[in-house]
């Protein structure tokens, strides 16, 4: 950038031996190339990123490289790092300003040697640069072909292939290609691809033989591709009326496709706003629109891996976090969500139907930004939160708080809060105690009026419906409006707005059912089965034991990288298992179960109806549950409990022990004081877990 621009690859050794970015942790090839131009956002500022272009490209061995094409910066180009400590944090007064120059075979940092640096920018960055002498050079042809249809993506050295679509002609030489290119019979077909406006065009249907331009298969596809993309009305013709009719059935069969959601509404506006008059080039106000749009959906509609829900759901919380409303006290629902955002775009549309583009820039900023914040909410193992600054240690404590409410995926009541909370807090330097209160306190609420009283066989003291309630007052009393009219430096305000979960304790009239104390009866006895159905409570357990991770680690803001992962990576362990058939005895005098120990009969056997009276009690609760990695799980299965704890399996020595969740280690540890699983340690261990969560929630 410093210099004259030039290719970078990744994934390319020095000596030019491909390797790959295999090893590399992306999920697919728009993670990669994000990744790269975040950095290059974080590192070297957003004007720069726009003079980088990055592709991903394979070769024939399957091998991604990234592909950076940099142009020289029209200004200097400065770097700025900072130094980290073992923790991942930032370290203060470490950071560094560099002015980095590429020369033939290395790169300086000319910030160090200011008469260089002088020199450097009067001769690229001046008016009136030092005249310089060209070398005229040669160099071997390297051409990458990016992923396209129908051809697969492919790295070839040591020739060049034709760039023009539908050519597979292929130089030996600089020259060769030269000469091929002149007259290339694919160029005039090239220079006439773009489909006029208002083009009518008659397709008869599998018409043979195609015509020249046609006759290849790549070329229907490239020809067929740019059709659809330029086509905006059709006309089907029908031979007679029986088959039109048939093909009405088709086409309005509800069985066969969805309703549009507010992603497809907004996509479509958005293609609407990018029409011109007489195919004049798309104003500066377009091109953003348009941009901000492309970073929206694939934020959205990628990174969710197409996730209908989630996408609709973005939309909802957006217009709730941001105080729009249907009416002054009604919020908008999912369904009507299409709703709110038309208005904002009628709002922003004159009279005449023409569009206020400058103010249509804003909204779709707006939405942009809010997309983020929703994502790293919504998913703690995003990419975004390996972004600056949500990477460094001031946000570790909210995004573990995060993942916990997480592991129930229907209760999401919270993010409209916490989306326009997140939108204040990033637009000064209020730090992030007020957001980690807030979801603190949340956390309480739901433990204590819903995970626990389903649980242990109670009904839930608040519902979903309370909790909106908190936010469509609509009279300035709504969290919504507390959060957006708070003052953050104050610090009664702050106090305010990190306690605004402990309202709903308002709402609960009896409270004393809902117990909540060090040392309870209960707390032995969560999920335990006494009688009627055999409930799991999956959910439940699941919110318990992440609760408890984050209870048990006595760090200030820990990383606790094992629960930031995918969900099918963090496996619930039942240590008396579910499948109780390895508990079974029999020998030529005798026949039973080997657990439990106590009331067993002289052989230490209980007959088959007295052991299942003791595991359905507690195979399914707290204390016989702990998080394992699924690697460790799938080595230890439906082992009996005293195997789990000792056997290595699948080269992991004491899976409990060595675990990284602190729920296994502390089942590991009342296993060995006594070295028994009996019914006196589950309900212990479910005792040491509760007694941790209640110390560590307690609202302050």
């Amino acid at each position: 950038m410093n210099t004259k621009g030039g290719f970078l690859f990744i994934g390319v050794s020095d000596n030019g031996i491909v390797q790959g970015i295999n090893d590399e942790e992306y999920d697919d090839h728009d993670h990669a190339a994000m990744y790269l131009q975040n950095h290059i956002k974080n590192y070297l500022g957003s004007l720069q990123e726009k003079f980088v272009e990055i592709k991903v490209i394979r070769d024939e061995n399957k091998n991604d490289v990234i592909v950076a094409k940099v142009e020289k910066c029209n200004v200097e180009t400065y770097m700025r790092y900072s130094k980290f400590d073992e923790t991942g944090g930032k370290i203060k007064g470490s950071e560094k300003k560099a002015f980095f120059v590429k020369d033939n075979q290395s790169v300086d940092d000319y910030e160090e040697s200011p008469a260089d640096k002088a020199l450097h920018i009067k001769t690229f960055f001046t008016d009136n640069p030092v005249k310089m002498k060209s070398i005229p050079h040669s160099f071997e042809i390297s051409k990458f072909v990016s992923k396209d249809i129908p051809s697969p993506p492919r790295l070839e050295r040591e020739f060049g292939a034709c760039n023009k679509k539908g050519c597979e002609f292929i130089g030996k030489s600089s020259e060769d290609l030269n000469n091929h290119s002149s007259k290339c019979e694919f160029q005039e077909m090239e220079e006439k691809a773009s489909i006029p406006g208002n083009s009518y065009c008659k397709i008869p249907y599998r018409e043979e033989p195609w015509p020249d331009w046609l006759k290849g298969k790549d070329m229907r596809v490239s020809q067929l591709k740019k059709l659809i993309c330029n086509t905006s009305f059709t006309i089907i013709g029908f031979k007679d009326s029986r088959s039109a009719v048939e093909h009405f059935m088709l086409t309005n069969d509800s069985s066969r496709f969805e309703p549009l959601n507010s992603y497809d509404l907004v996509s479509a506006f958005t293609v609407k706003l990018m029409r011109t008059k007489n195919n004049e080039s798309l104003s500066s106000e377009q091109k953003k629109i348009e941009k901000l749009w492309n970073s929206v959906s694939n934020d959205l509609y990628i990174t969710t891996e197409k996730n209908d829900q989630k996408i609709n759901s973005f939309f909802f919380n957006w217009l709730l976090s941001t105080n729009r409303r249907e009416k002054p006290a009604k919020r908008y629902t999912k369904d009507k969500s299409w709703n709110g955002i038309k208005k904002e775009f009628d709002d922003r549309t004159n009279d005449d139907g023409s569009y206020k583009f400058k103010k249509m820039v804003e909204l779709y900023k707006e939405m942009q930004l809010f997309a983020k914040i929703y994502l790293r909410l919504t998913n703690t193992n995003h990419k975004f939160w390996q972004e600056e600054p949500y990477c460094n240690s001031p946000f570790r404590e909210e995004r573990n708080l995060l993942r916990i409410l997480g592991t129930n995926t229907s209760e999401v009541q919270h993010i409209p809060p916490l989306m326009c909370l997140t939108n204040r807090l990033n637009q000064g330097d209020f730090g992030r105690n007020m957001i980690i209160k807030f979801l603190k306190n949340y956390n309480y609420i739901l433990l204590r009026y819903k995970t626990i009283p389903v649980s242990t066989g109670g009904s839930p003291g608040i519902k979903g419906g309370m909790i909106y309630g908190k936010m469509q007052s609509g009279k300035g009393i709504d969290w919504i409006s507390k959060i957006l009219n708070a003052n953050l430096e104050n610090q009664d305000d702050v106090k305010m707005i990190g306690n605004l979960p402990l309202e709903l304790e308002d709402d609960v009239a009896d409270k004393e059912p809902f117990v909540w104390e060090k040392d309870h009866s209960k707390w032995s006895r969560i999920n335990q089965w006494s009688d009627g159905i055999h409930k799991k409570s999956k959910t439940q357990i699941r919110h318990l034991l992440f609760s408890a991770e984050r209870a048990l680690n006595t760090e200030k803001t820990p990383i606790m990288a094992s629960i930031h992962v995918n969900n099918k990576d963090i496996h619930v362990e039942h240590i008396l298992p579910e499948d109780y058939s390895q508990y079974h005895y029999q020998d030529d005098s005798s026949d039973g179960y080997v657990w439990p120990i106590e009331n067993s009969d002289e052989d230490g056997l209980h007959n088959e109806e007295d052991f299942i009276n003791y595991w359905r009690k507690y195979v399914y609760s707290l204390g016989n549950q702990c998080l394992l990695s699924d690697t460790s799980n799938s080595s230890i299965k439906n082992r009996m409990a005293i195997t789990k704890f000792f056997a290595p399996m699948n080269d992991i020595e004491q899976p409990f022990k060595n675990s990284e969740f602190l729920t296994a280690r502390k089942a590991h540890d009342l296993f060995f004081e006594s070295k028994l699983w009996e019914p006196e340690v589950i309900e212990s261990n479910s005792k040491n877990y509760m007694n941790a969560i209640v110390n560590f929630f307690t609202p302050n």
